[in-house]
């Protein structure tokens, strides 16, 4: 097998042939799979994903997945690789291309090489933003958000009958009940 200097300083490795064509395809097969997967299971985030990423590129040119990240707040329980879904479409559609690789500059990613995307058709970014909107809360968090209450619908916190006892004899059965310095 033939060898090369190793770029790491540490002399000599041997250098791997690449793979058949029929390897790269299923393991592009592989990995279609599972981005469709996520992509139906958290579609809501990477719709909002995918509004970052148009959005971004729309003002500065270009975006990359650190950019979308920054900008889309997932729950805990959310896989943020579900956002690797985000780009194909937008890139099939027309509406942006690759242009370059660079490394990540999250910490989590360990200076992995990420995508650099640019806008590829402004009229096409734009219908898509406009055809879909941010998707509604209970899509993102499983229920409506709750209602703000107006003050004479809130929950009364006190009761005022006669029963209940006033602060002042509160007040008297806590100190009843509390010890005090022993003299």
């Amino acid at each position: 097998m033939p060898q090369t200097p190793d770029l790491h300083g540490e002399g000599w490795c041997e250098v791997i042939a690449s793979p058949a064509p029929a390897d790269w395809r299923e393991g592009r097969r592989r990995k279609d799979n599972v981005l469709s997967l996520l992509e139906a299971r958290r579609a809501a985030f990477v719709r909002i994903g995918r509004r970052a990423l148009l959005t971004s590129v729309l003002s500065n040119g270009e975006a990359t997945a650190d950019d979308v990240r920054a900008a889309v707040n997932l729950p805990p329980d959310v896989d943020p690789r579900c956002l690797g879904s985000v780009p194909g479409l937008l890139a099939r559609a027309g509406l942006i291309r690759r242009v370059d690789f660079v490394m990540s500059i999250r910490p989590e990613r360990h200076a992995s090489f990420i995508a650099v995307w640019e806008l590829f058709d402004r009229d096409g970014a734009e219908a898509w933003l406009a055809a879909n909107p941010p998707p509604p809360d209970e899509l993102l968090f499983g229920e409506p958000p709750p209602t703000p209450q107006k003050p004479s619908e809130a929950a009364p916190t006190a009761r005022s009958d006669e029963s209940s006892p006033g602060i002042t004899e509160l007040q008297g059965m806590v100190s009843d009940s509390t010890p005090g310095p022993q003299t």
